[in-house]
């Protein structure tokens, strides 16, 4: 089942070039198949950061990650280079490398878990998505198989 990705039209709006951010996180679960995106998360370039910041965080839906932590590993130093080096495009928007979430995924507490409408949790739809090998599905053709993190 395909999830459309909630909130994209809202940064559309803004018109950030799609080469300036990257969607990270459950941004991600639409395209699998999983479940809908909660907000929209996303990492901005840091030139542009003075000039969209306060439009973005009064827009409910979107919600821009700034130098965080969890995408500084894997050999990424800061936000530019998880955009400009960390992350693929797939219909048009740039998605941070997979592997970034999934170890976030794989570290969070089954208590706070997401789940989806079955009641599944997310990090086991993840399992079960690389287990049934749709990561290798013509979607993702252009996804490097180490970005994934399995």
């Amino acid at each position: 089942m395909e999830h459309r990705l909630r909130h994209i039209e809202k940064l559309n709006s803004l018109g950030i070039p799609k080469d300036k951010y990257t969607l990270i996180q459950s941004a991600w679960f639409p395209l699998m198949g999983i479940r809908p995106n909660g907000d929209l998360d996303f990492v901005l370039h840091s030139s542009l950061i003075s000039k969209y910041k306060e439009q973005i965080v009064k827009i409910k839906g979107l919600n821009i990650k700034i130098n965080n932590i969890n995408y500084r590993q894997f050999g990424c130093n800061n936000d530019d280079e998880l955009i400009n080096k960390f992350s693929v495009v797939i219909d048009g928007y740039r998605f941070c490398y997979f592997k970034f979430y999934y170890r976030i995924l794989r570290q969070r507490r089954r208590s706070i878990q997401k789940k989806d409408s079955n009641g599944i949790m997310d990090i086991d739809n993840v399992n079960n998505f690389f287990k049934n090998n749709k990561h290798l599905q013509l979607r993702f053709s252009n996804v490097p198989l180490d970005s994934w993190g399995i």
